[in-house]
């Protein structure tokens, strides 16, 4: 058995003193210092053993890090994946980092088969909580064929979750097929921001009227009503998607626009269209103007926004939703009652980006 800690570090040929060569490493595109280790302690162990590492969570939840999840799933018989927050409290004493346990056993062979694979939700504690964490670690089977990326490992804590992610495949187009790039064409404008707090969960019809690199804004196709993107983004269900497969330190496109939603067969367009535009307007009224100093910046004027305020339209949104995803009552009353207190309380205030 190999059980470790690897280096959280990215490779680069200018900057280390030794050189690893590209084709030794099935996970070399990775350039992680992490993945080539756990690759290697596999090479080194023989059939029915096992392997344990502590990495980076995005070591199964980003784009860049295909490779690994290959390589977790390669030569491997069965596979445990417990994943961890940073808040309220973290597994390391000052390593704010979130954090996920691989623990594979090894199965040398040449036939090709899908390993069978358990992973843990997205573990929140209490720091006085830490002493019984290991004992009560949920794992639930991942179901191969309800795998909506590559390179995303999704972190479950129900089985019926493969059933709503099987029901998200379903649907063949992801929002970005309907995006726009020219401004001209459109004014369909979505704002939004990709890191800050919790506040890039905020999904708005207008500019948030102060100066950060993580303000953005993206245009929809004429034909494509924004205020049901603002709906579809906002929704529980989106936030429930996004925690299951990327690392939630920030919000990008491809996190976004991924979401899958037929547009055309949806039934109730007017609907959503009408709770997007109200639920804008809510956010955008119990906002509060707040002076923020930054290290960099100085001081500057945020708009400090309160989503738990406009839970209930976001509820409205859900039921909507619900129809168009043949969502069980089940299904429903657990995706709007998702990581409730983390998304809409104040434990995740702090850590406002620039």
């Amino acid at each position: 058995m190999v059980i470790g800690n690897p280096p959280y570090v990215e490779y680069s040929e200018n900057k280390f003193s030794y050189k690893i060569i590209a084709n030794t490493y099935l996970t070399y595109p990775s350039k992680n210092l992490y993945s080539l280790v756990f690759e290697k302690a596999k090479k080194i162990l023989h059939t029915k053993s096992r392997i344990g590492m502590i990495v980076q969570i995005s070591s199964v939840s980003t784009p860049s890090m295909e490779t690994m999840v290959r390589e977790i799933k390669r030569n491997s018989n069965l596979n445990w994946l417990s994943n961890y927050a940073t808040r309220p409290a973290y597994l390391f004493d000052g390593v704010t980092m979130n954090l996920t346990i691989i623990i594979s056993e090894i199965l040398k062979s040449e036939d090709k088969y899908q390993p069978i694979i358990f992973s843990s939700n997205y573990l929140r504690w209490n720091p006085e909580y830490r002493q019984h964490l290991f004992q009560y670690i949920p794992l639930t089977k991942v179901q191969n064929d309800k795998l909506i990326f590559n390179f995303s490992i999704p972190k479950l804590k129900f089985e019926f979750e493969n059933d709503i992610l099987g029901k998200l495949l379903s649907q063949k187009k992801p929002i970005s097929h309907y995006l726009e790039p020219t401004k001209s064409r459109t004014n369909q404008e979505l704002f939004y921001r990709t890191a800050g707090g919790r506040y890039f969960k905020v999904f708005v019809d207008q500019d948030f009227g102060s100066e950060s690199k993580s303000n953005k804004s993206k245009f929809f196709q004429s034909k494509y009503n924004v205020y049901v993107m603002i709906s579809l983004l906002s929704s529980d269900i989106w936030w429930w998607y996004y925690t299951l497969h990327f690392d939630m330190y920030n919000c990008k496109d491809y996190m976004m626009y991924g979401f899958l939603f037929n547009y055309e067969d949806c039934t109730q367009l007017s609907k959503l269209e009408s709770l997007g535009k109200k639920l804008s307007k809510d956010l955008l009224k119990n906002a509060e103007e707040k002076l923020q100093t930054y290290s960099t910046t100085g001081e500057r004027m945020q708009l400090i926004f309160r989503p738990s305020y406009s839970k209930h339209i976001i509820d409205e949104i859900d039921n909507v939703l619900a129809d168009h995803y043949k969502l069980t009552a089940e299904e429903l009353d657990y995706i709007v009652n998702y990581d409730i207190k983390y998304r809409m309380g104040k434990e995740l205030e702090n850590g406002e980006d620039e």
